[in-house]
């Protein structure tokens, strides 16, 4: 619940790059929001929270938490950090919003998830992709009755070279697991977004992962509905471009790109004249009057979990969603590394 003006008095922890490009500069931006403090490790760092509106800062986050009468924290840092700061504060009763991966392991980010149930707070993570505009479009689009039954999903995903220490405390672990928790997550949120639970998944073999920095895999998803898909990864790319492309059994297609640019095209009959089939599409667009920062989607996530403590909206994505799409990933790699689909249902 909130205070009695309706903000919610709210922190962060974790004032790295990130924090400082993507997400403090939001805060300002809702009005849900009390900032109260800032903390990191780095003195220099969390005195940068001030900028964006925090009145303190602190190094250590359990003295913050003492010393402060708060209600929300917002996690953004090392894997291995989201992991401690988030079991902490959700064990203290406040809400969370973790950015992503909320953990290092599935293990790590299902106990998160199941603190945050045992208060009956509000838990969200950071997989922003499903909070972009032109994917709300999308799934508007594809839930309508008149798209049908959604009945393939196409995503692929190039993103750069993972580094070495990998997210934030994940150094220890293969570069495949490292790309999956920084970049993987984010595609396999939105299958499970758009096209519901994922039953299975079938990776190419032979798959390349664990090559250096480079993980390239293709893999087939098989969902709950009975609709199938698939989806390719590429790691060692010079940019980072999703595409995500939906097609219902009626005939319809919409696909997102870059998480900015939407054509949905309609059934072919509908066109009437066969040689315009190829050309004709709807096009959405972000345009240069984009009101958030930085990349699409973080303005828009702060602000439903701003709007989930004040007016009891479910958390979206979950922390539930954040450790299932973490196993979808878990279970890529175990079939890219086996030659055999792995049934998610055999995993939990």
């Amino acid at each position: 619940m909130a205070t009695e003006t309706g903000r919610v008095r709210v922190a962060v922890v974790g004032c790295g790059a990130h924090s400082l490009t993507s997400l403090q500069p939001c805060i300002p931006l809702i009005p849900e929001f009390d900032y109260v403090a800032a903390c990191d490790l780095d003195a220099s760092r969390a005195m940068l929270g001030l900028r964006f509106g925090a009145r303190r800062w602190y190094q250590d986050f359990r003295r913050m938490l003492n010393a402060e009468d708060l209600q929300a924290v917002i996690v953004v840092g090392p894997a291995t950090m989201h992991c401690e700061v988030g079991l902490a504060c959700a064990q203290a009763g406040l809400h969370v919003f973790i950015e992503k991966p909320v953990a290092p392991s599935v293990d790590g980010a299902r106990q998160v998830a199941d603190a945050v149930r045992a208060r009956g707070t509000v838990g969200m993570t950071g997989t922003m992709w499903r909070h972009a505009p032109a994917v709300r479009v999308q799934k508007r689009l594809i839930d309508h009755p008149s798209f049908g039954r959604a009945a393939v999903f196409q995503g692929m995903h190039i993103a750069p070279a993972v580094h070495a220490e990998g997210p934030g405390g994940a150094g220890g672990t293969s570069a495949a697991w490292r790309y999956m928790l920084d970049q993987g997550c984010h595609m396999a949120d939105c299958a499970r977004f758009l096209m519901g639970p994922v039953r299975s998944v079938s990776a190419a073999v032979p798959a390349m992962i664990d090559d250096g920095h480079r993980v390239f895999i293709s893999t087939l998803l098989r969902f709950a509905t009975g609709a199938t898909g698939a989806i390719t990864y590429a790691s060692h790319a010079a940019v980072m471009s999703p595409t995500l492309t939906v097609v219902g059994e009626a005939g319809r297609a919409v696909a997102v790109s870059n998480l900015t640019s939407l054509r949905a095209y309609p059934v072919p009959d509908e066109l009437g004249e066969p040689h315009s089939r190829a050309q004709v599409a709807e096009v959405w667009e972000h345009g240069a009057n984009y009101r958030g920062i930085n990349r699409p989607g973080y303005l828009e996530e702060l602000e439903h979990f701003a709007r989930a403590i004040v007016g009891g909206l479910p958390a979206d994505p979950s922390l539930d969603d954040a450790w299932r799409a973490l196993e979808m990933c878990q279970a890529v790699l175990d079939s890219a590394r086996s030659g055999q689909t792995v049934h998610l249902d055999q995993m939990s």
